[in-house]
Order: structure tokens, then sequence, then C-alpha cells
């Protein structure tokens, strides 16, 4: 008779070297000493944690509308080339939707506090993994998700987001 835990999750796919090579995989520490794993970047680390079910729907929901807000407020990083020559000042062509969507964003990070926010911008606008957002700020690696369910479940509290 087998486990339920091992049915549980999709079987580890080992990339490529050509995929290792161009950087779509990181190796990253597992919970186990002396053991790794390659992360695919692809992947938005949101949908990873619930399918691993780590987070909850309803912090899955809280993440999703936070980074629709950061998508909609107009702080993606720009790809796009200027021809311009000469370039004065800074150009700001948001539109009342964009302010919008930054005040209501702005107003739950201030109820989230600054630490828990920089972990929610890493995980869920910025597409890192809470380990290695932990790991950055200095604290504990296995850490990294108890802050990202504590912040998720603050913004649940705040937008009201029951499942």
């Amino acid at each position: 008779m087998t486990s339920s835990r091992s049915n549980k999750h999709k079987p580890f796919e080992i990339p490529n070297k050509y995929a290792m090579k161009h950087g779509d995989y990181v190796l990253e520490e597992t919970p186990k000493a002396g053991s790794r794993r390659a992360r695919n970047k692809q992947v938005f680390m949101l949908d990873t944690y619930k399918e691993k079910e780590t987070i909850t729907l309803s912090q899955y929901d809280a993440g999703i509308k936070l980074y629709t807000l950061w998508l909609r407020s107009g702080l993606t990083t720009k790809i796009t080339i200027s021809y311009e020559k000469i370039r004065f000042g800074r150009i700001n062509n948001l539109s009342e939707k964009n302010m919008i969507a930054r005040q209501e964003m702005l107003k739950a990070f201030d109820i989230v506090g600054i630490d828990l926010t920089h972990c929610l911008i890493a995980v869920c606008c910025l597409g890192e993994s809470a380990s290695s957002w932990a790991k950055q700020k200095s604290y504990h690696t296995r850490s990294g998700i108890d802050f990202l369910r504590l912040a998720l479940d603050r913004l649940c509290i705040h937008w009201k987001i029951n499942n």
C-alpha cells in the first residue's frame, strides 16, 4: 500500500543541460541536509505553493490580487527602447486607474508592515521563492514561507478574502 503523501505531488522533472546553461533553472537547498533541487524560474511561485498546498486558497487569492495591483500600478520594469536622443526628466504617464491601484497597494503595504511587504513584493510580484528572500534578509531559509503566510493572512483580513 502506498502512502497518500507520495502521490500528492508530481514527480520531479530533471532539467536538461541547455535549460540549466541558459538560466531557466536555479539550484536551491532543500530542508533535507545535503540535498539540492532545481527550481524552474519560469513558473510563478504562488502557483507552486498552492499546488503543493503550502498556502491556502484564500492566501493564494490575496497574492494574485496583490500581483494584479502591482501590474496595474505600472511598477513592472519597462523593456521598451526609447529612440529619443535627449530625455528631460522623468516621464510619468500614469492614468487614473494606475494611481488608484497604486494607492490601494500602498494602503495594503502599510497594514502589512515593512518586513512583510518586502516578502510580498519578492514572492508575489517579482517571482522569487520565499526561502531565497529569507536568505537575502539573513533569516533562516525555512522561515521564509512563514513570513509569506503571515503577510498573506494579513492581506486576506484587509481585503476580506474568505474561501
